[in-house]
């Protein structure tokens, strides 16, 4: 065929949907910024905690801590101790909320993790293989539950409500990430019959620092008023205030959901995709990458902001580094 064919993520899809400089940041030139948010590290450790909970550690929270800590990507950035605590806290509540449940993982059979695919992106209109991309991914988790129904996982850490009135459900019924992962298992042989949506509201309480020298009061005896603090709680004081409150509202902090994909959905989900890879080879062929300046405070400040507003360089090696992986939300791949 000649070249070889680009990969679409849903990453990908969304980058370029969010903002068409960005992805020419991200995925054309491959600068990535060299700091992650504190954000992004956490998510980053949850999700590889995830991954080892379900391939069989589920309860071995330390052995679980402990090899997050060490793992490749996750090791190169130093841990803060209130973020371990966090993140252990977290997994204390997960293992309390969804172990002693019939949907436990010791209940699902054929369990694999991290699932790597390939598909074809085809042509809607004449059902022809693109000559130029090829759909990719990584499936979570893909297991057979209790009634041998063959199933994906999705896990995601979110700030939004994910109480059952919110918004935060609806949405899944057009998350064209999900039909993706449907796509992706596809190539396995796997027609799933739902994938469980698995939920983690990431805690909003933050470790209790001690006031600053300006800012503290003091009572007439001499003593600090009981409004401020000498001492920063320890990791260890943050850890325990945090478990208790996981335990005694765990259906704050987790939830899952059942999401089916019907064939006219995946249909569209492809034919989305489709036009996606149309767009971003437009800006390929033409070499330009408009920006949307809506999305440069979207989520917090882009980290191409500086550069697009011309005070920086995306060729400051201080800020960004050159990835060899154009696609490194797919590991090695």
């Amino acid at each position: 065929m000649g070249e070889e064919l680009q990969l679409l993520t849903n990453s990908r899809r969304s980058c370029f949907n969010d903002c068409p400089r960005k992805h020419y940041y991200m995925y054309e030139l491959g600068r990535r910024p060299i700091s992650d948010s504190k954000a992004l590290v956490f998510g980053k450790a949850f999700h590889r905690a995830m991954e080892l909970w379900w391939a069989g550690a589920a309860g071995n929270v330390d052995g679980i801590i402990d090899i997050v800590i060490h793992s490749h990507g996750i090791a190169d950035t130093e841990l803060d101790p209130y973020v371990v605590a966090r993140l252990r806290a977290l997994l204390v509540g997960y293992s309390y909320a969804h172990s002693q449940k019939e949907n436990a993982p010791s209940g699902y059979t054929n369990v694999q993790v991290e699932r790597e695919y390939r598909a074809p992106l085809v042509n809607p209109e004449t059902g022809k293989e693109s000559r130029t991309w090829m759909l990719a991914g990584k499936i979570d988790g893909m297991a057979t539950d209790a009634k041998g129904q063959q199933f994906i996982i999705e896990h995601k850490t979110t700030s939004d409500s994910i109480a059952p009135e919110s918004d935060y459900w609806p949405r899944l019924s057009i998350d064209g990430q999900v039909s993706g992962y449907v796509v992706g298992a596809a190539v396995f042989g796997i027609k799933p019959a739902y994938c469980l949506y698995d939920v983690i509201h990431k805690p909003g309480i933050k470790p209790n620092m001690a006031t600053p020298a300006e800012k503290r009061k003091y009572n007439k005896d001499g003593n600090l008023s009981a409004t401020c603090r000498a001492e920063d709680e320890t990791p260890d004081e943050y850890y325990r205030r945090l478990v208790d409150d996981i335990l005694k509202r765990p259906e704050y902090y987790f939830a899952r959901r059942e999401i089916v994909r019907m064939e006219d959905e995946l249909s569209e989900y492809l034919q989305d995709m489709w036009q996606v890879g149309q767009s971003i080879r437009g800006c390929q062929l033409s070499k330009r990458w408009y920006k949307n300046v809506g999305a440069c405070d979207r989520y917090g400040r882009c980290p191409y902001f500086y550069v697009c507003t011309k005070c920086a360089s995306i060729e400051d090696d201080s800020m960004f580094v050159t990835v060899d992986n154009t696609n490194p939300e797919l590991g090695g791949a």
